[in-house]
């Protein structure tokens, strides 16, 4: 008798034990599931907090576009003020900072495509707007598509600031776009489409302006060299005859910038570069390219680049 109460006294005890555990293991599931909540919940407190701060930063901005077409050209313009007492810092993922469309609205036909044949920096750029200041970015067409000029009529234009980040926020795309009209005129008589930007032209060359387009910076480029050993020369005709060039690979920055003076505008002044680059330096794959530019005196900002291989490395 005293066995089978001591062997039932038993299997209570055992009983009993799991059940605790149980209720433990509960508890202890129960607080864990507290903590993913709590975790979530600040997440979404802190998503919620920088929508409110990214969308305050927007609206502190004011966005503008513009183009201008004139007879040899239409210039693009775009430009953020900040109208705020407080700065803001914009960061974009490469060098391109803004992308121009033009589109053919009888045939949805892409025309022109501002990043076609142009090379970028692929490190991260910033720049800053101070308070109740402005950025502006400006560009150069000259009508031509294919090496042809295109028809006289009007066409849709898609302009855009592409920054990633605001105050290193991410921001999302399309938030500083803007849609216009671009009216192509008459191709102006005794012109000729198609002018090469490295040649220059002769019917040009006599024409007295104060405005001298991207078309009209740099002639006569030759490029002759390899293996990191390399001569540039042609002719510039830019404000005080001082223009600047860097050499990168797409990815690097090889040779940082250097500054050349030659005669000043209107005069074409010839220009002679030598670049060396160690051969540890060179890229096995990629276009080793020259980028020519000069400083607008109205802002400050690099304008009208010039892309020039030196070589190519790809296979």
């Amino acid at each position: 008798m005293k066995k089978i109460l001591f062997i039932l006294f038993t299997l209570l005890l055992v009983a009993a034990c799991g059940t605790s555990e149980s209720e433990e293991v509960s508890e202890g599931n129960e607080g864990t599931g507290d903590v993913v909540e709590d975790e979530k919940d600040k997440e979404q407190e802190q998503k919620e907090e920088d929508g409110a701060d990214m969308e305050e930063w927007v609206n502190q901005l004011d966005f503008k576009a513009s183009v201008d077409a004139e007879k040899e050209k239409a210039t693009f313009s775009m430009n953020l003020a900040n109208n705020e007492e407080e700065d803001l810092e914009m960061t974009f993922s490469s060098g391109q900072q803004f992308e121009i469309v033009v589109i053919d609205p009888e045939t949805n036909e892409e025309i022109y495509r501002f990043s076609d044949g142009r090379m970028f920096t692929e490190a991260l750029e910033t720049k800053t707007i101070e308070a109740d200041g402005e950025l502006t970015w400006e560009s150069d067409w000259d009508y031509t598509s294919d090496g042809e000029r295109v028809e006289a009529k009007t066409y849709d234009v898609q302009v855009e600031i592409l920054p990633m980040s605001i105050n290193q926020k991410n921001i999302e795309e399309g938030i500083f776009k803007a849609e216009l009209e671009l009216q192509i005129p008459e191709m102006k008589e005794g012109s000729s489409a198609g002018t090469s930007s490295l040649a220059g032209s002769e019917g040009n060359e006599g024409e007295e302006t104060d405005e001298h387009p991207s078309s009209d910076m740099f002639r006569n480029i030759n490029v002759q060299g390899e293996t990191g050993n390399y001569t540039v020369t042609g002719e510039a005709r830019v404000f005080e005859g001082v223009f600047h060039y860097t050499v990168e690979d797409g990815h690097y920055v090889l040779v940082e910038e250097q500054m050349v003076q030659t005669d000043g505008a209107p005069d074409w002044g010839p220009f002679e570069l030598d670049v060396e680059i160690s051969e540890e330096n060179l890229p096995e794959f990629g276009v080793l390219t020259m980028i020519m530019y000069w400083y607008d005196a109205k802002d400050g900002e690099p304008s009208d680049h010039l892309f020039i291989t030196l070589e190519d490395f790809n296979p």
